[in-house]
């Protein structure tokens, strides 16, 4: 097999920064619709644990999501969701890939070199990169710096997240009876939905207007043990949620954020904000941020869930499928993941003198 890399006289050997945009995009969402009623009537919620068959609808705000199949791998969902970046692009090689899903195919080799394969791609440099739903800010982080400093010249950052496959086994669990506030804590991994994305980066020329800032990030780690689930020695999912912990001390964490970024002189509200999804409570959260007005903030988790790390590229696939972004527009990003973790960055959409 005759494998062709980019020639190593185009890797900048001096740290001048280079600009780095969007070259493309792509998602793939599942056929399947579920609705959070449906779910949650599956194991009787108010009858075995006096939660209403709403709680979910109502109080988060989640109507429904879309599930993968049962065979599918998160592999599966990044796969559909690069093809469809590659091809707008016109891209058949790139030099990095980072897949930052939570769930992996296998614990080893990293799924990235599953994805490499199956795309019949041969990076110099393949990858997973996790950090909860925050994954895939750190993957776009980690690539934008490889290509600023002239390392790499593109790189393709996906995620596939089927969260539906915890949510069965919660479900099972649910039905055959748990303690009330075992359920309390298990309701919360039903909100996820199921969706694979991918953004293609690539080095822009000298004379390109835009490209993504610096990235800011906030971390308060004492709140690890609030959202966190495992595979017990059976293979069994095993978790819990606590959204009311996080939606308070995540407000705090967001809010020193926020006001550390609006300090920076000249700085402005941007004219889109692209945030995490999570439902009613967290995203009024983030709005009371005083980052920009209401009507620039886009929502998604209404029909489609918490889409874990899969929210910033289905967020600004969607935006961009709309025409919702113009040349100069400043595009917020304001993300985060369980731990705690925040971070916020801007991305300019690009032009050209």
């Amino acid at each position: 097999m005759n494998i062709q890399h980019a020639p190593l006289s185009n890797i900048s050997l001096h740290r001048e920064l280079h600009k780095v945009t969007i070259a493309s995009s792509g998602i793939y969402l599942p056929e399947t619709i579920v609705s959070s009623d449906d779910l949650l009537r599956e194991f009787d919620s108010e009858a075995k644990y006096g939660i209403p068959i709403n709680a979910i609808s109502d109080n988060v705000g989640i109507i429904e999501k879309r599930v993968a199949s049962v065979d599918d791998q998160p592999s599966t969902l990044a796969i559909r969701a690069a093809r469809q970046a590659l091809n707008e692009a016109g891209c058949t090689s790139i030099d990095k890939l980072v897949f930052c899903g939570i769930m992996k195919d296998q614990d080893e080799p990293a799924t990235a070199h599953k994805i490499c394969h199956a795309l019949n791609l041969y990076p110099r440099d393949a990858y997973d990169i996790t950090d909860a739903c925050f994954g895939f800010i750190r993957g776009l982080q980690d690539c934008v710096r490889s290509i600023q400093l002239g390392q790499v010249e593109s790189a393709l950052v996906l995620t596939g997240e089927i969260p539906s496959k915890g949510g069965r086994n919660f479900i099972k669990q649910l039905k055959d009876g748990v303690d009330i506030k075992t359920a309390s804590q298990l309701i919360g991994f039903l909100t996820a939905g199921d969706a694979g994305g991918a953004i293609l980066l690539r080095r822009s020329g000298a004379n390109t207007v835009g490209g993504f800032s610096d990235f800011h990030t906030e971390v308060n780690s004492a709140h690890w043990d609030k959202c966190v689930y495992h595979r017990d020695s059976n293979g069994d999912y095993k978790g819990k949620m606590m959204m009311g912990h996080l939606t308070a001390h995540g407000r705090r964490l967001g809010q020193s954020l926020i006001d550390r970024v609006k300090s920076n002189q000249g700085w402005t509200p941007p004219d889109h904000v692209l945030s995490h999804n999570t439902g009613d409570g967290s995203f009024e959260c983030l709005i009371a941020s005083g980052l920009a007005p209401r009507e620039r903030w886009f929502k998604t988790y209404k029909s489609l869930g918490n889409l874990m790390s899969a929210t910033f590229p289905v967020n600004y696939h969607l935006q961009k499928q709309s025409d919702a972004f113009t040349s100069g527009d400043r595009v917020g990003c304001f993300f985060n993941g369980s731990g705690l973790v925040f971070g916020y960055f801007e991305y300019v959409v690009p032009k050209s003198n």
